[in-house]
């Protein structure tokens, strides 16, 4: 019998759902790549230097150690070599910030302190600001105290002044009266 079309495409599925078998050494040999190609990976010489061991890579570290050439163990010396010192340089840099992360920390404790001295200090300030209104209140009392007495006085010495007036015209008319009488009196026999 003739394979059909349904066969065909069984048999294709089947052969693609086969796992792929990974290599962990090309995948080690991608990621040397990949850091020598990274431009923060110091290589000595020019660039044909960097060019020259990436294109050594796939030829000296693919091998296993004990079957390599005298040039292939050069070359991964050579890239050992460079590897070490981007290494140390990455940790270099790591040493660096995270003293600048120490000292930023240092600088935002002296900062959290100065902000609490702040604080308190705005706390003290209001509690002034709240004093301070309390008495000027209390003053405001007081004046308005003072000018009801002051209204109540300036009423009183108005009243007063005219009362006075009233008692000095009684006065004079009594002491017109009684000089009138005692001319009279005089007068008379």
């Amino acid at each position: 019998m003739a394979p059909t079309k349904r066969n065909r495409a069984q048999a294709s599925a089947e052969f693609s759902k086969r796992a792929k078998v990974v290599d962990p050494t090309h995948e080690k040999i991608e990621a040397i790549s990949n850091t020598l190609s990274d431009p923060e990976c110091r290589v000595p010489g020019t660039d044909s230097h960097r060019e020259m061991l990436l294109l050594a890579i796939p030829h000296s570290l693919a091998v296993p150690k004990d079957e390599r050439h005298k040039f292939q163990e050069e070359a991964a010396e050579m890239i050992g070599a460079i590897l070490r010192n981007c290494v140390a340089d990455v940790e270099k840099k790591i040493a660096d910030d995270q003293a600048k992360v120490e000292a930023t920390k240092h600088e935002e404790g002296v900062s959290m302190k100065a902000i609490a001295e702040c604080v308190s200090q705005i706390d003290a300030q209001e509690a002034e600001v709240t004093r301070c209104k309390e008495v000027v209140q209390a003053d405001i009392e007081a004046t308005e105290g003072a000018q009801a007495a002051f209204n109540v006085a300036t009423d009183e010495l108005e009243g007063f002044d005219q009362n006075l007036q009233n008692t000095m015209d009684q006065k004079d008319h009594c002491s017109s009266v009684s000089m009138c009488a005692s001319s009279f009196s005089r007068m008379s026999p």
